[in-house]
C-alpha cells in the first residue's frame, strides 16, 4: 500500500501577491454574473376551467433564486438571455413546495427576453403524456433583472396518466432583486 503526502508550504510575500494576481484575472470566472432572488404571490383564484396544480396554488407564493450575464441584458442587440443557474419552489398557502423548476432537472429551461423572466418545465411529451408548465413574470421595458410587477401567470399544460392538470393562475406580485 503506497501513501502519499501533500507538502504544504507557506507562501512568501511574493507568491502570494503572484497567487492572488491569477486568481484575479483567472478567465473562468465570470465577473458578468449575478445571482438575484425573485418571490411573489399567486391570484387567490385560477382561470376559469382550470384544474389541478393551478387550483392548489390559490393564495399560495414563489421563491427562489437564478444568476444571469448581465452584461448580456444590457447588449440591445440580444432579446433572449438564458440564466446559466435557477431554483423557483412553487407553494401552496401552507407554505408546502409543489413543484420546482430547476437548472437540475430535465427538461427545465429559464430565461429573461426583452422585460419577461420566465421558468419553464418542458418535460415529458408523448402521445399519452405531457408534462409542462412555466412560470413568466412581465416587468417594466429594460428590465436587468431587479424590479417588482404585479403582472405575471403561472401555465400549465400537464397530463400524466391520471393526474391531470390544466390551466393557469394570475401572479398578483413578483419582486427581483440582486442577492448581496
Amino acid at each position: 500500500m503506497s501513501s502519499c503526502a501533500i507538502s504544504l508550504k507557506k507562501l512568501s510575500p511574493e507568491n502570494t501577491t503572484a497567487a492572488i494576481g491569477v486568481r484575479e484575472t483567472d478567465p473562468t470566472i465570470d465577473v458578468n454574473l449575478k445571482t438575484f432572488s425573485v418571490w411573489g404571490n399567486f391570484a387567490c383564484t385560477s382561470a376559469l376551467g382550470s384544474l389541478g396544480l393551478p387550483m392548489e396554488l390559490h393564495g399560495g407564493s414563489f421563491s427562489g433564486t437564478y444568476t444571469v450575464n448581465v452584461e448580456s441584458l444590457l447588449t440591445s442587440n440580444i432579446s433572449q438571455v438564458f440564466l446559466t443557474n435557477w431554483t423557483v419552489s412553487l407553494l401552496d398557502s401552507a407554505n408546502t413546495v409543489l413543484r420546482r423548476l430547476s437548472k437540475t432537472l430535465p427538461g427545465n429551461t429559464a430565461y429573461i427576453q426583452d422585460n419577461i423572466l420566465g421558468f419553464i418545465n418542458e418535460g415529458l411529451f408523448t402521445r399519452i403524456n405531457s408534462d409542462y408548465y412555466g412560470l413568466g413574470l412581465y416587468f417594466n421595458s429594460n428590465f436587468t433583472g431587479m424590479g417588482s410587477t404585479n403582472n405575471g401567470i403561472f401555465e400549465d399544460r400537464s397530463s400524466l396518466g391520471d393526474a391531470k392538470s390544466y390551466g393557469n393562475i394570475r401572479i398578483t406580485f413578483a419582486k427581483s432583486e440582486a442577492v448581496l
